[in-house]
């Protein structure tokens, strides 16, 4: 039998399996719900964001003008960098060519797409991972149902459709992830390697990534000793250490993180990083207190962070699965060690940084949806009674988180920015003066009108500018302030009348679709807001007050 007729018989089984039909499904599903709001904020004549932390095409421009070497540095590792100027370059060819040119705002404008597009299709391989993942552990159902949970968390639809670095990292940790399970499986050379090399991408795309690694390889080095043992037995654990699986991934694991921050060509640049999430602005502020109370707290805390990413119906089965197979260790020991890295990176990551933002615990829900994804598999098992009610229950409880999971798809389109800029244009010349009171990314675009944004405004930085109307957005108001600072006098003042300006408008956009706890994800105070994260930044109540004249 000819190759090509070969490979072309394998592609047409593929194709008819039904395994690999449902997982393209599911995917495919992914895709498409991750494609709406892929516009969301865009475009932006200011070449800004509305979602926080995005990487915008102009710091990846900047890169590429040093060449990322020469002391360039940025808050975040340079991989995700790298991803984006290969993504950027047929536009940045034709740039060259002069037949476009970048700083025009229609071009920047695909460059955003193009990234949003990038980590689109990373959401979607990372699914591809989590498949491979579950069918190193267990059966092809579990390892649907663990998909299908993952691609129905609200984290995973936000984050997949936004230039943001929580996708890409968790792409190249769970690569890892899937290494790890092979070597503890069958600790071949080529595992140890991509092992290494997936650990070096990870923490070269969020910094964050490293709190996996300084548990598991230990893992690793102990089971390589055991497997040793079987075969020397008289082999000490230092000379199982002088292995070649061992050396060549110490080796290749470093090797790689430093070609990856180019530490030959812009050494200072990596150091100039590393102070600046060590002691900079990009440190992130512990919000829990540093004892034993402050991390129960945040252990309690974050179960509800990580039942709001899941929603309740899904959060329940994954913690049912959790409390049914992990004592079982002898029937479900790859599941039990899938939870090493895990725990490794909440030990050194999230204790030690005292902070339980819903998006750092997307490593946990994902190791919770194994439990949850086996659990689902086992109950629904065909040659049990009741399987017919047991298919009906599931399909709508899928239905249900569908919903729930779609409601942030539904704050992006329906923005109350949007709503804001419409009003603005029927109502507001183009030649006003207009003051945006907080963080650009929290208001409207007002780059029609005279804009004026002042992230830290204050009572005589608005007796400077003098604006004829003030923007507000709920997601930076008076609530981030203490009531002794300038800002705080600034947002009471201009609430209450005494500064001069009245509210003519706001608008609190509530979509049809809409099945959160509004109450529990809206930002309010920072010692009293139950959910903390980014969600609080989409569809911002708005408030627009005019100089009294």
């Amino acid at each position: 039998m000819k190759l090509e007729q070969i490979f072309t018989n394998k592609i047409a089984n593929q194709i008819a399996n039904p395994q690999a039909i449902a997982l393209l499904g599911i995917i495919l599903l992914s895709f498409a719900i991750n494609l709406i709001g892929i516009n969301w904020g865009l475009p932006n004549a200011n070449y800004n964001s509305w979602a926080a932390d995005e990487i915008v095409p102009r710091r990846v421009l900047e890169a590429l003008d040093k060449g990322f070497a020469n002391g360039w540095h940025y808050k975040y590792p340079p991989v995700q960098f790298y991803l984006l100027a290969l993504f950027y370059s047929p536009v940045l060819l034709l740039h060259q060519l002069n037949l476009v040119n970048v700083d025009d705002l229609s071009t920047y404008t695909l460059l955003f797409y193009l990234g949003r597009f990038l980590t689109v299709l990373m959401a979607g391989g990372l699914l591809a991972i989590v498949y491979l993942c579950g069918r190193e552990i267990f059966d092809h159902k579990s390892a649907l149902f663990t998909t299908l949970i993952t691609s129905l968390s609200i984290n995973y639809i936000y984050y997949a459709k936004v230039i943001n670095l929580e996708i890409p990292y968790l792409f190249w940790f769970m690569l890892s992830l899937l290494f790890y399970l092979k070597i503890l499986k069958s600790h071949q050379l080529k595992d140890y390697l991509l092992f290494a090399l997936m650990a070096a991408l990870t923490v070269a795309t969020k910094d964050q990534g490293y709190a996996f690694y300084l548990i598991t390889p230990l893992f690793i080095v102990w089971q390589h000793y055991r497997i040793c043992q079987q075969q020397q037995p008289n082999i000490t654990f230092s000379q199982s250490l002088l292995d070649r699986k061992i050396t060549r991934s110490i080796w290749v694991g470093l090797g790689s993180f430093l070609l990856l921050h180019n530490v030959i060509f812009n050494l200072q640049g990596f150091f100039n990083h590393v102070d600046l999430i060590i002691g900079g602005n990009a440190r992130i502020h512990p919000m829990y207190e540093a004892n034993i109370f402050g991390q129960l707290k945040m252990i309690r805390h974050s179960f509800s962070h990580i039942r709001f990413s899941m929603g309740w119906p899904f959060y329940a089965l994954c913690l049912i699965g959790f409390c049914r197979y992990l004592p079982k260790i002898k029937q479900n020991i790859l599941l039990y060690w899938l939870t090493i890295p895990f725990i490794s990176y909440y030990l050194f990551y999230i204790a030690l940084l005292r902070d339980n933002d819903v998006r750092y615990l997307m490593p946990l829900g994902i190791m919770l949806a194994f439990f949850g994804g086996k659990f689902l598999a086992d109950w629904l098992n065909p040659l049990h009674g009741q399987f017919t009610l047991k298919a009906i229950a599931v399909t709508v409880l899928t239905i249900y988180t569908l919903g729930y999971s779609f409601t942030v798809n539904a704050l992006m389109v329906q923005d109350s920015r949007y709503a804001a800029e419409a009003w603005m244009k029927q109502n507001i010349p183009s030649d006003t003066k207009v003051f945006g009171a907080g963080d650009r990314k929290f208001l409207p675009r007002l780059e029609p009108w005279q804009e004026e944004i002042v992230k830290y405004p204050t009572p005589e930085s608005l007796s400077a500018i003098q604006p004829d109307y003030i923007v507000f957005s709920s997601g930076h108001d008076i609530r981030r302030f203490a009531e002794d600072t300038p800002e705080y006098q600034f947002f009471a003042g201009v609430k209450d009348g005494t500064m001069g300006y009245d509210l003519i408008w706001q608008y609190d956009s509530i979509p049809n679709w809409y099945l959160w706890n509004r109450e529990e994800v809206e930002y309010r105070n920072i010692n009293q807001r139950y959910i903390y994260s980014n969600f609080d930044k989409i569809n911002p109540r708005i408030k627009i007050f005019q100089r009294r004249d």
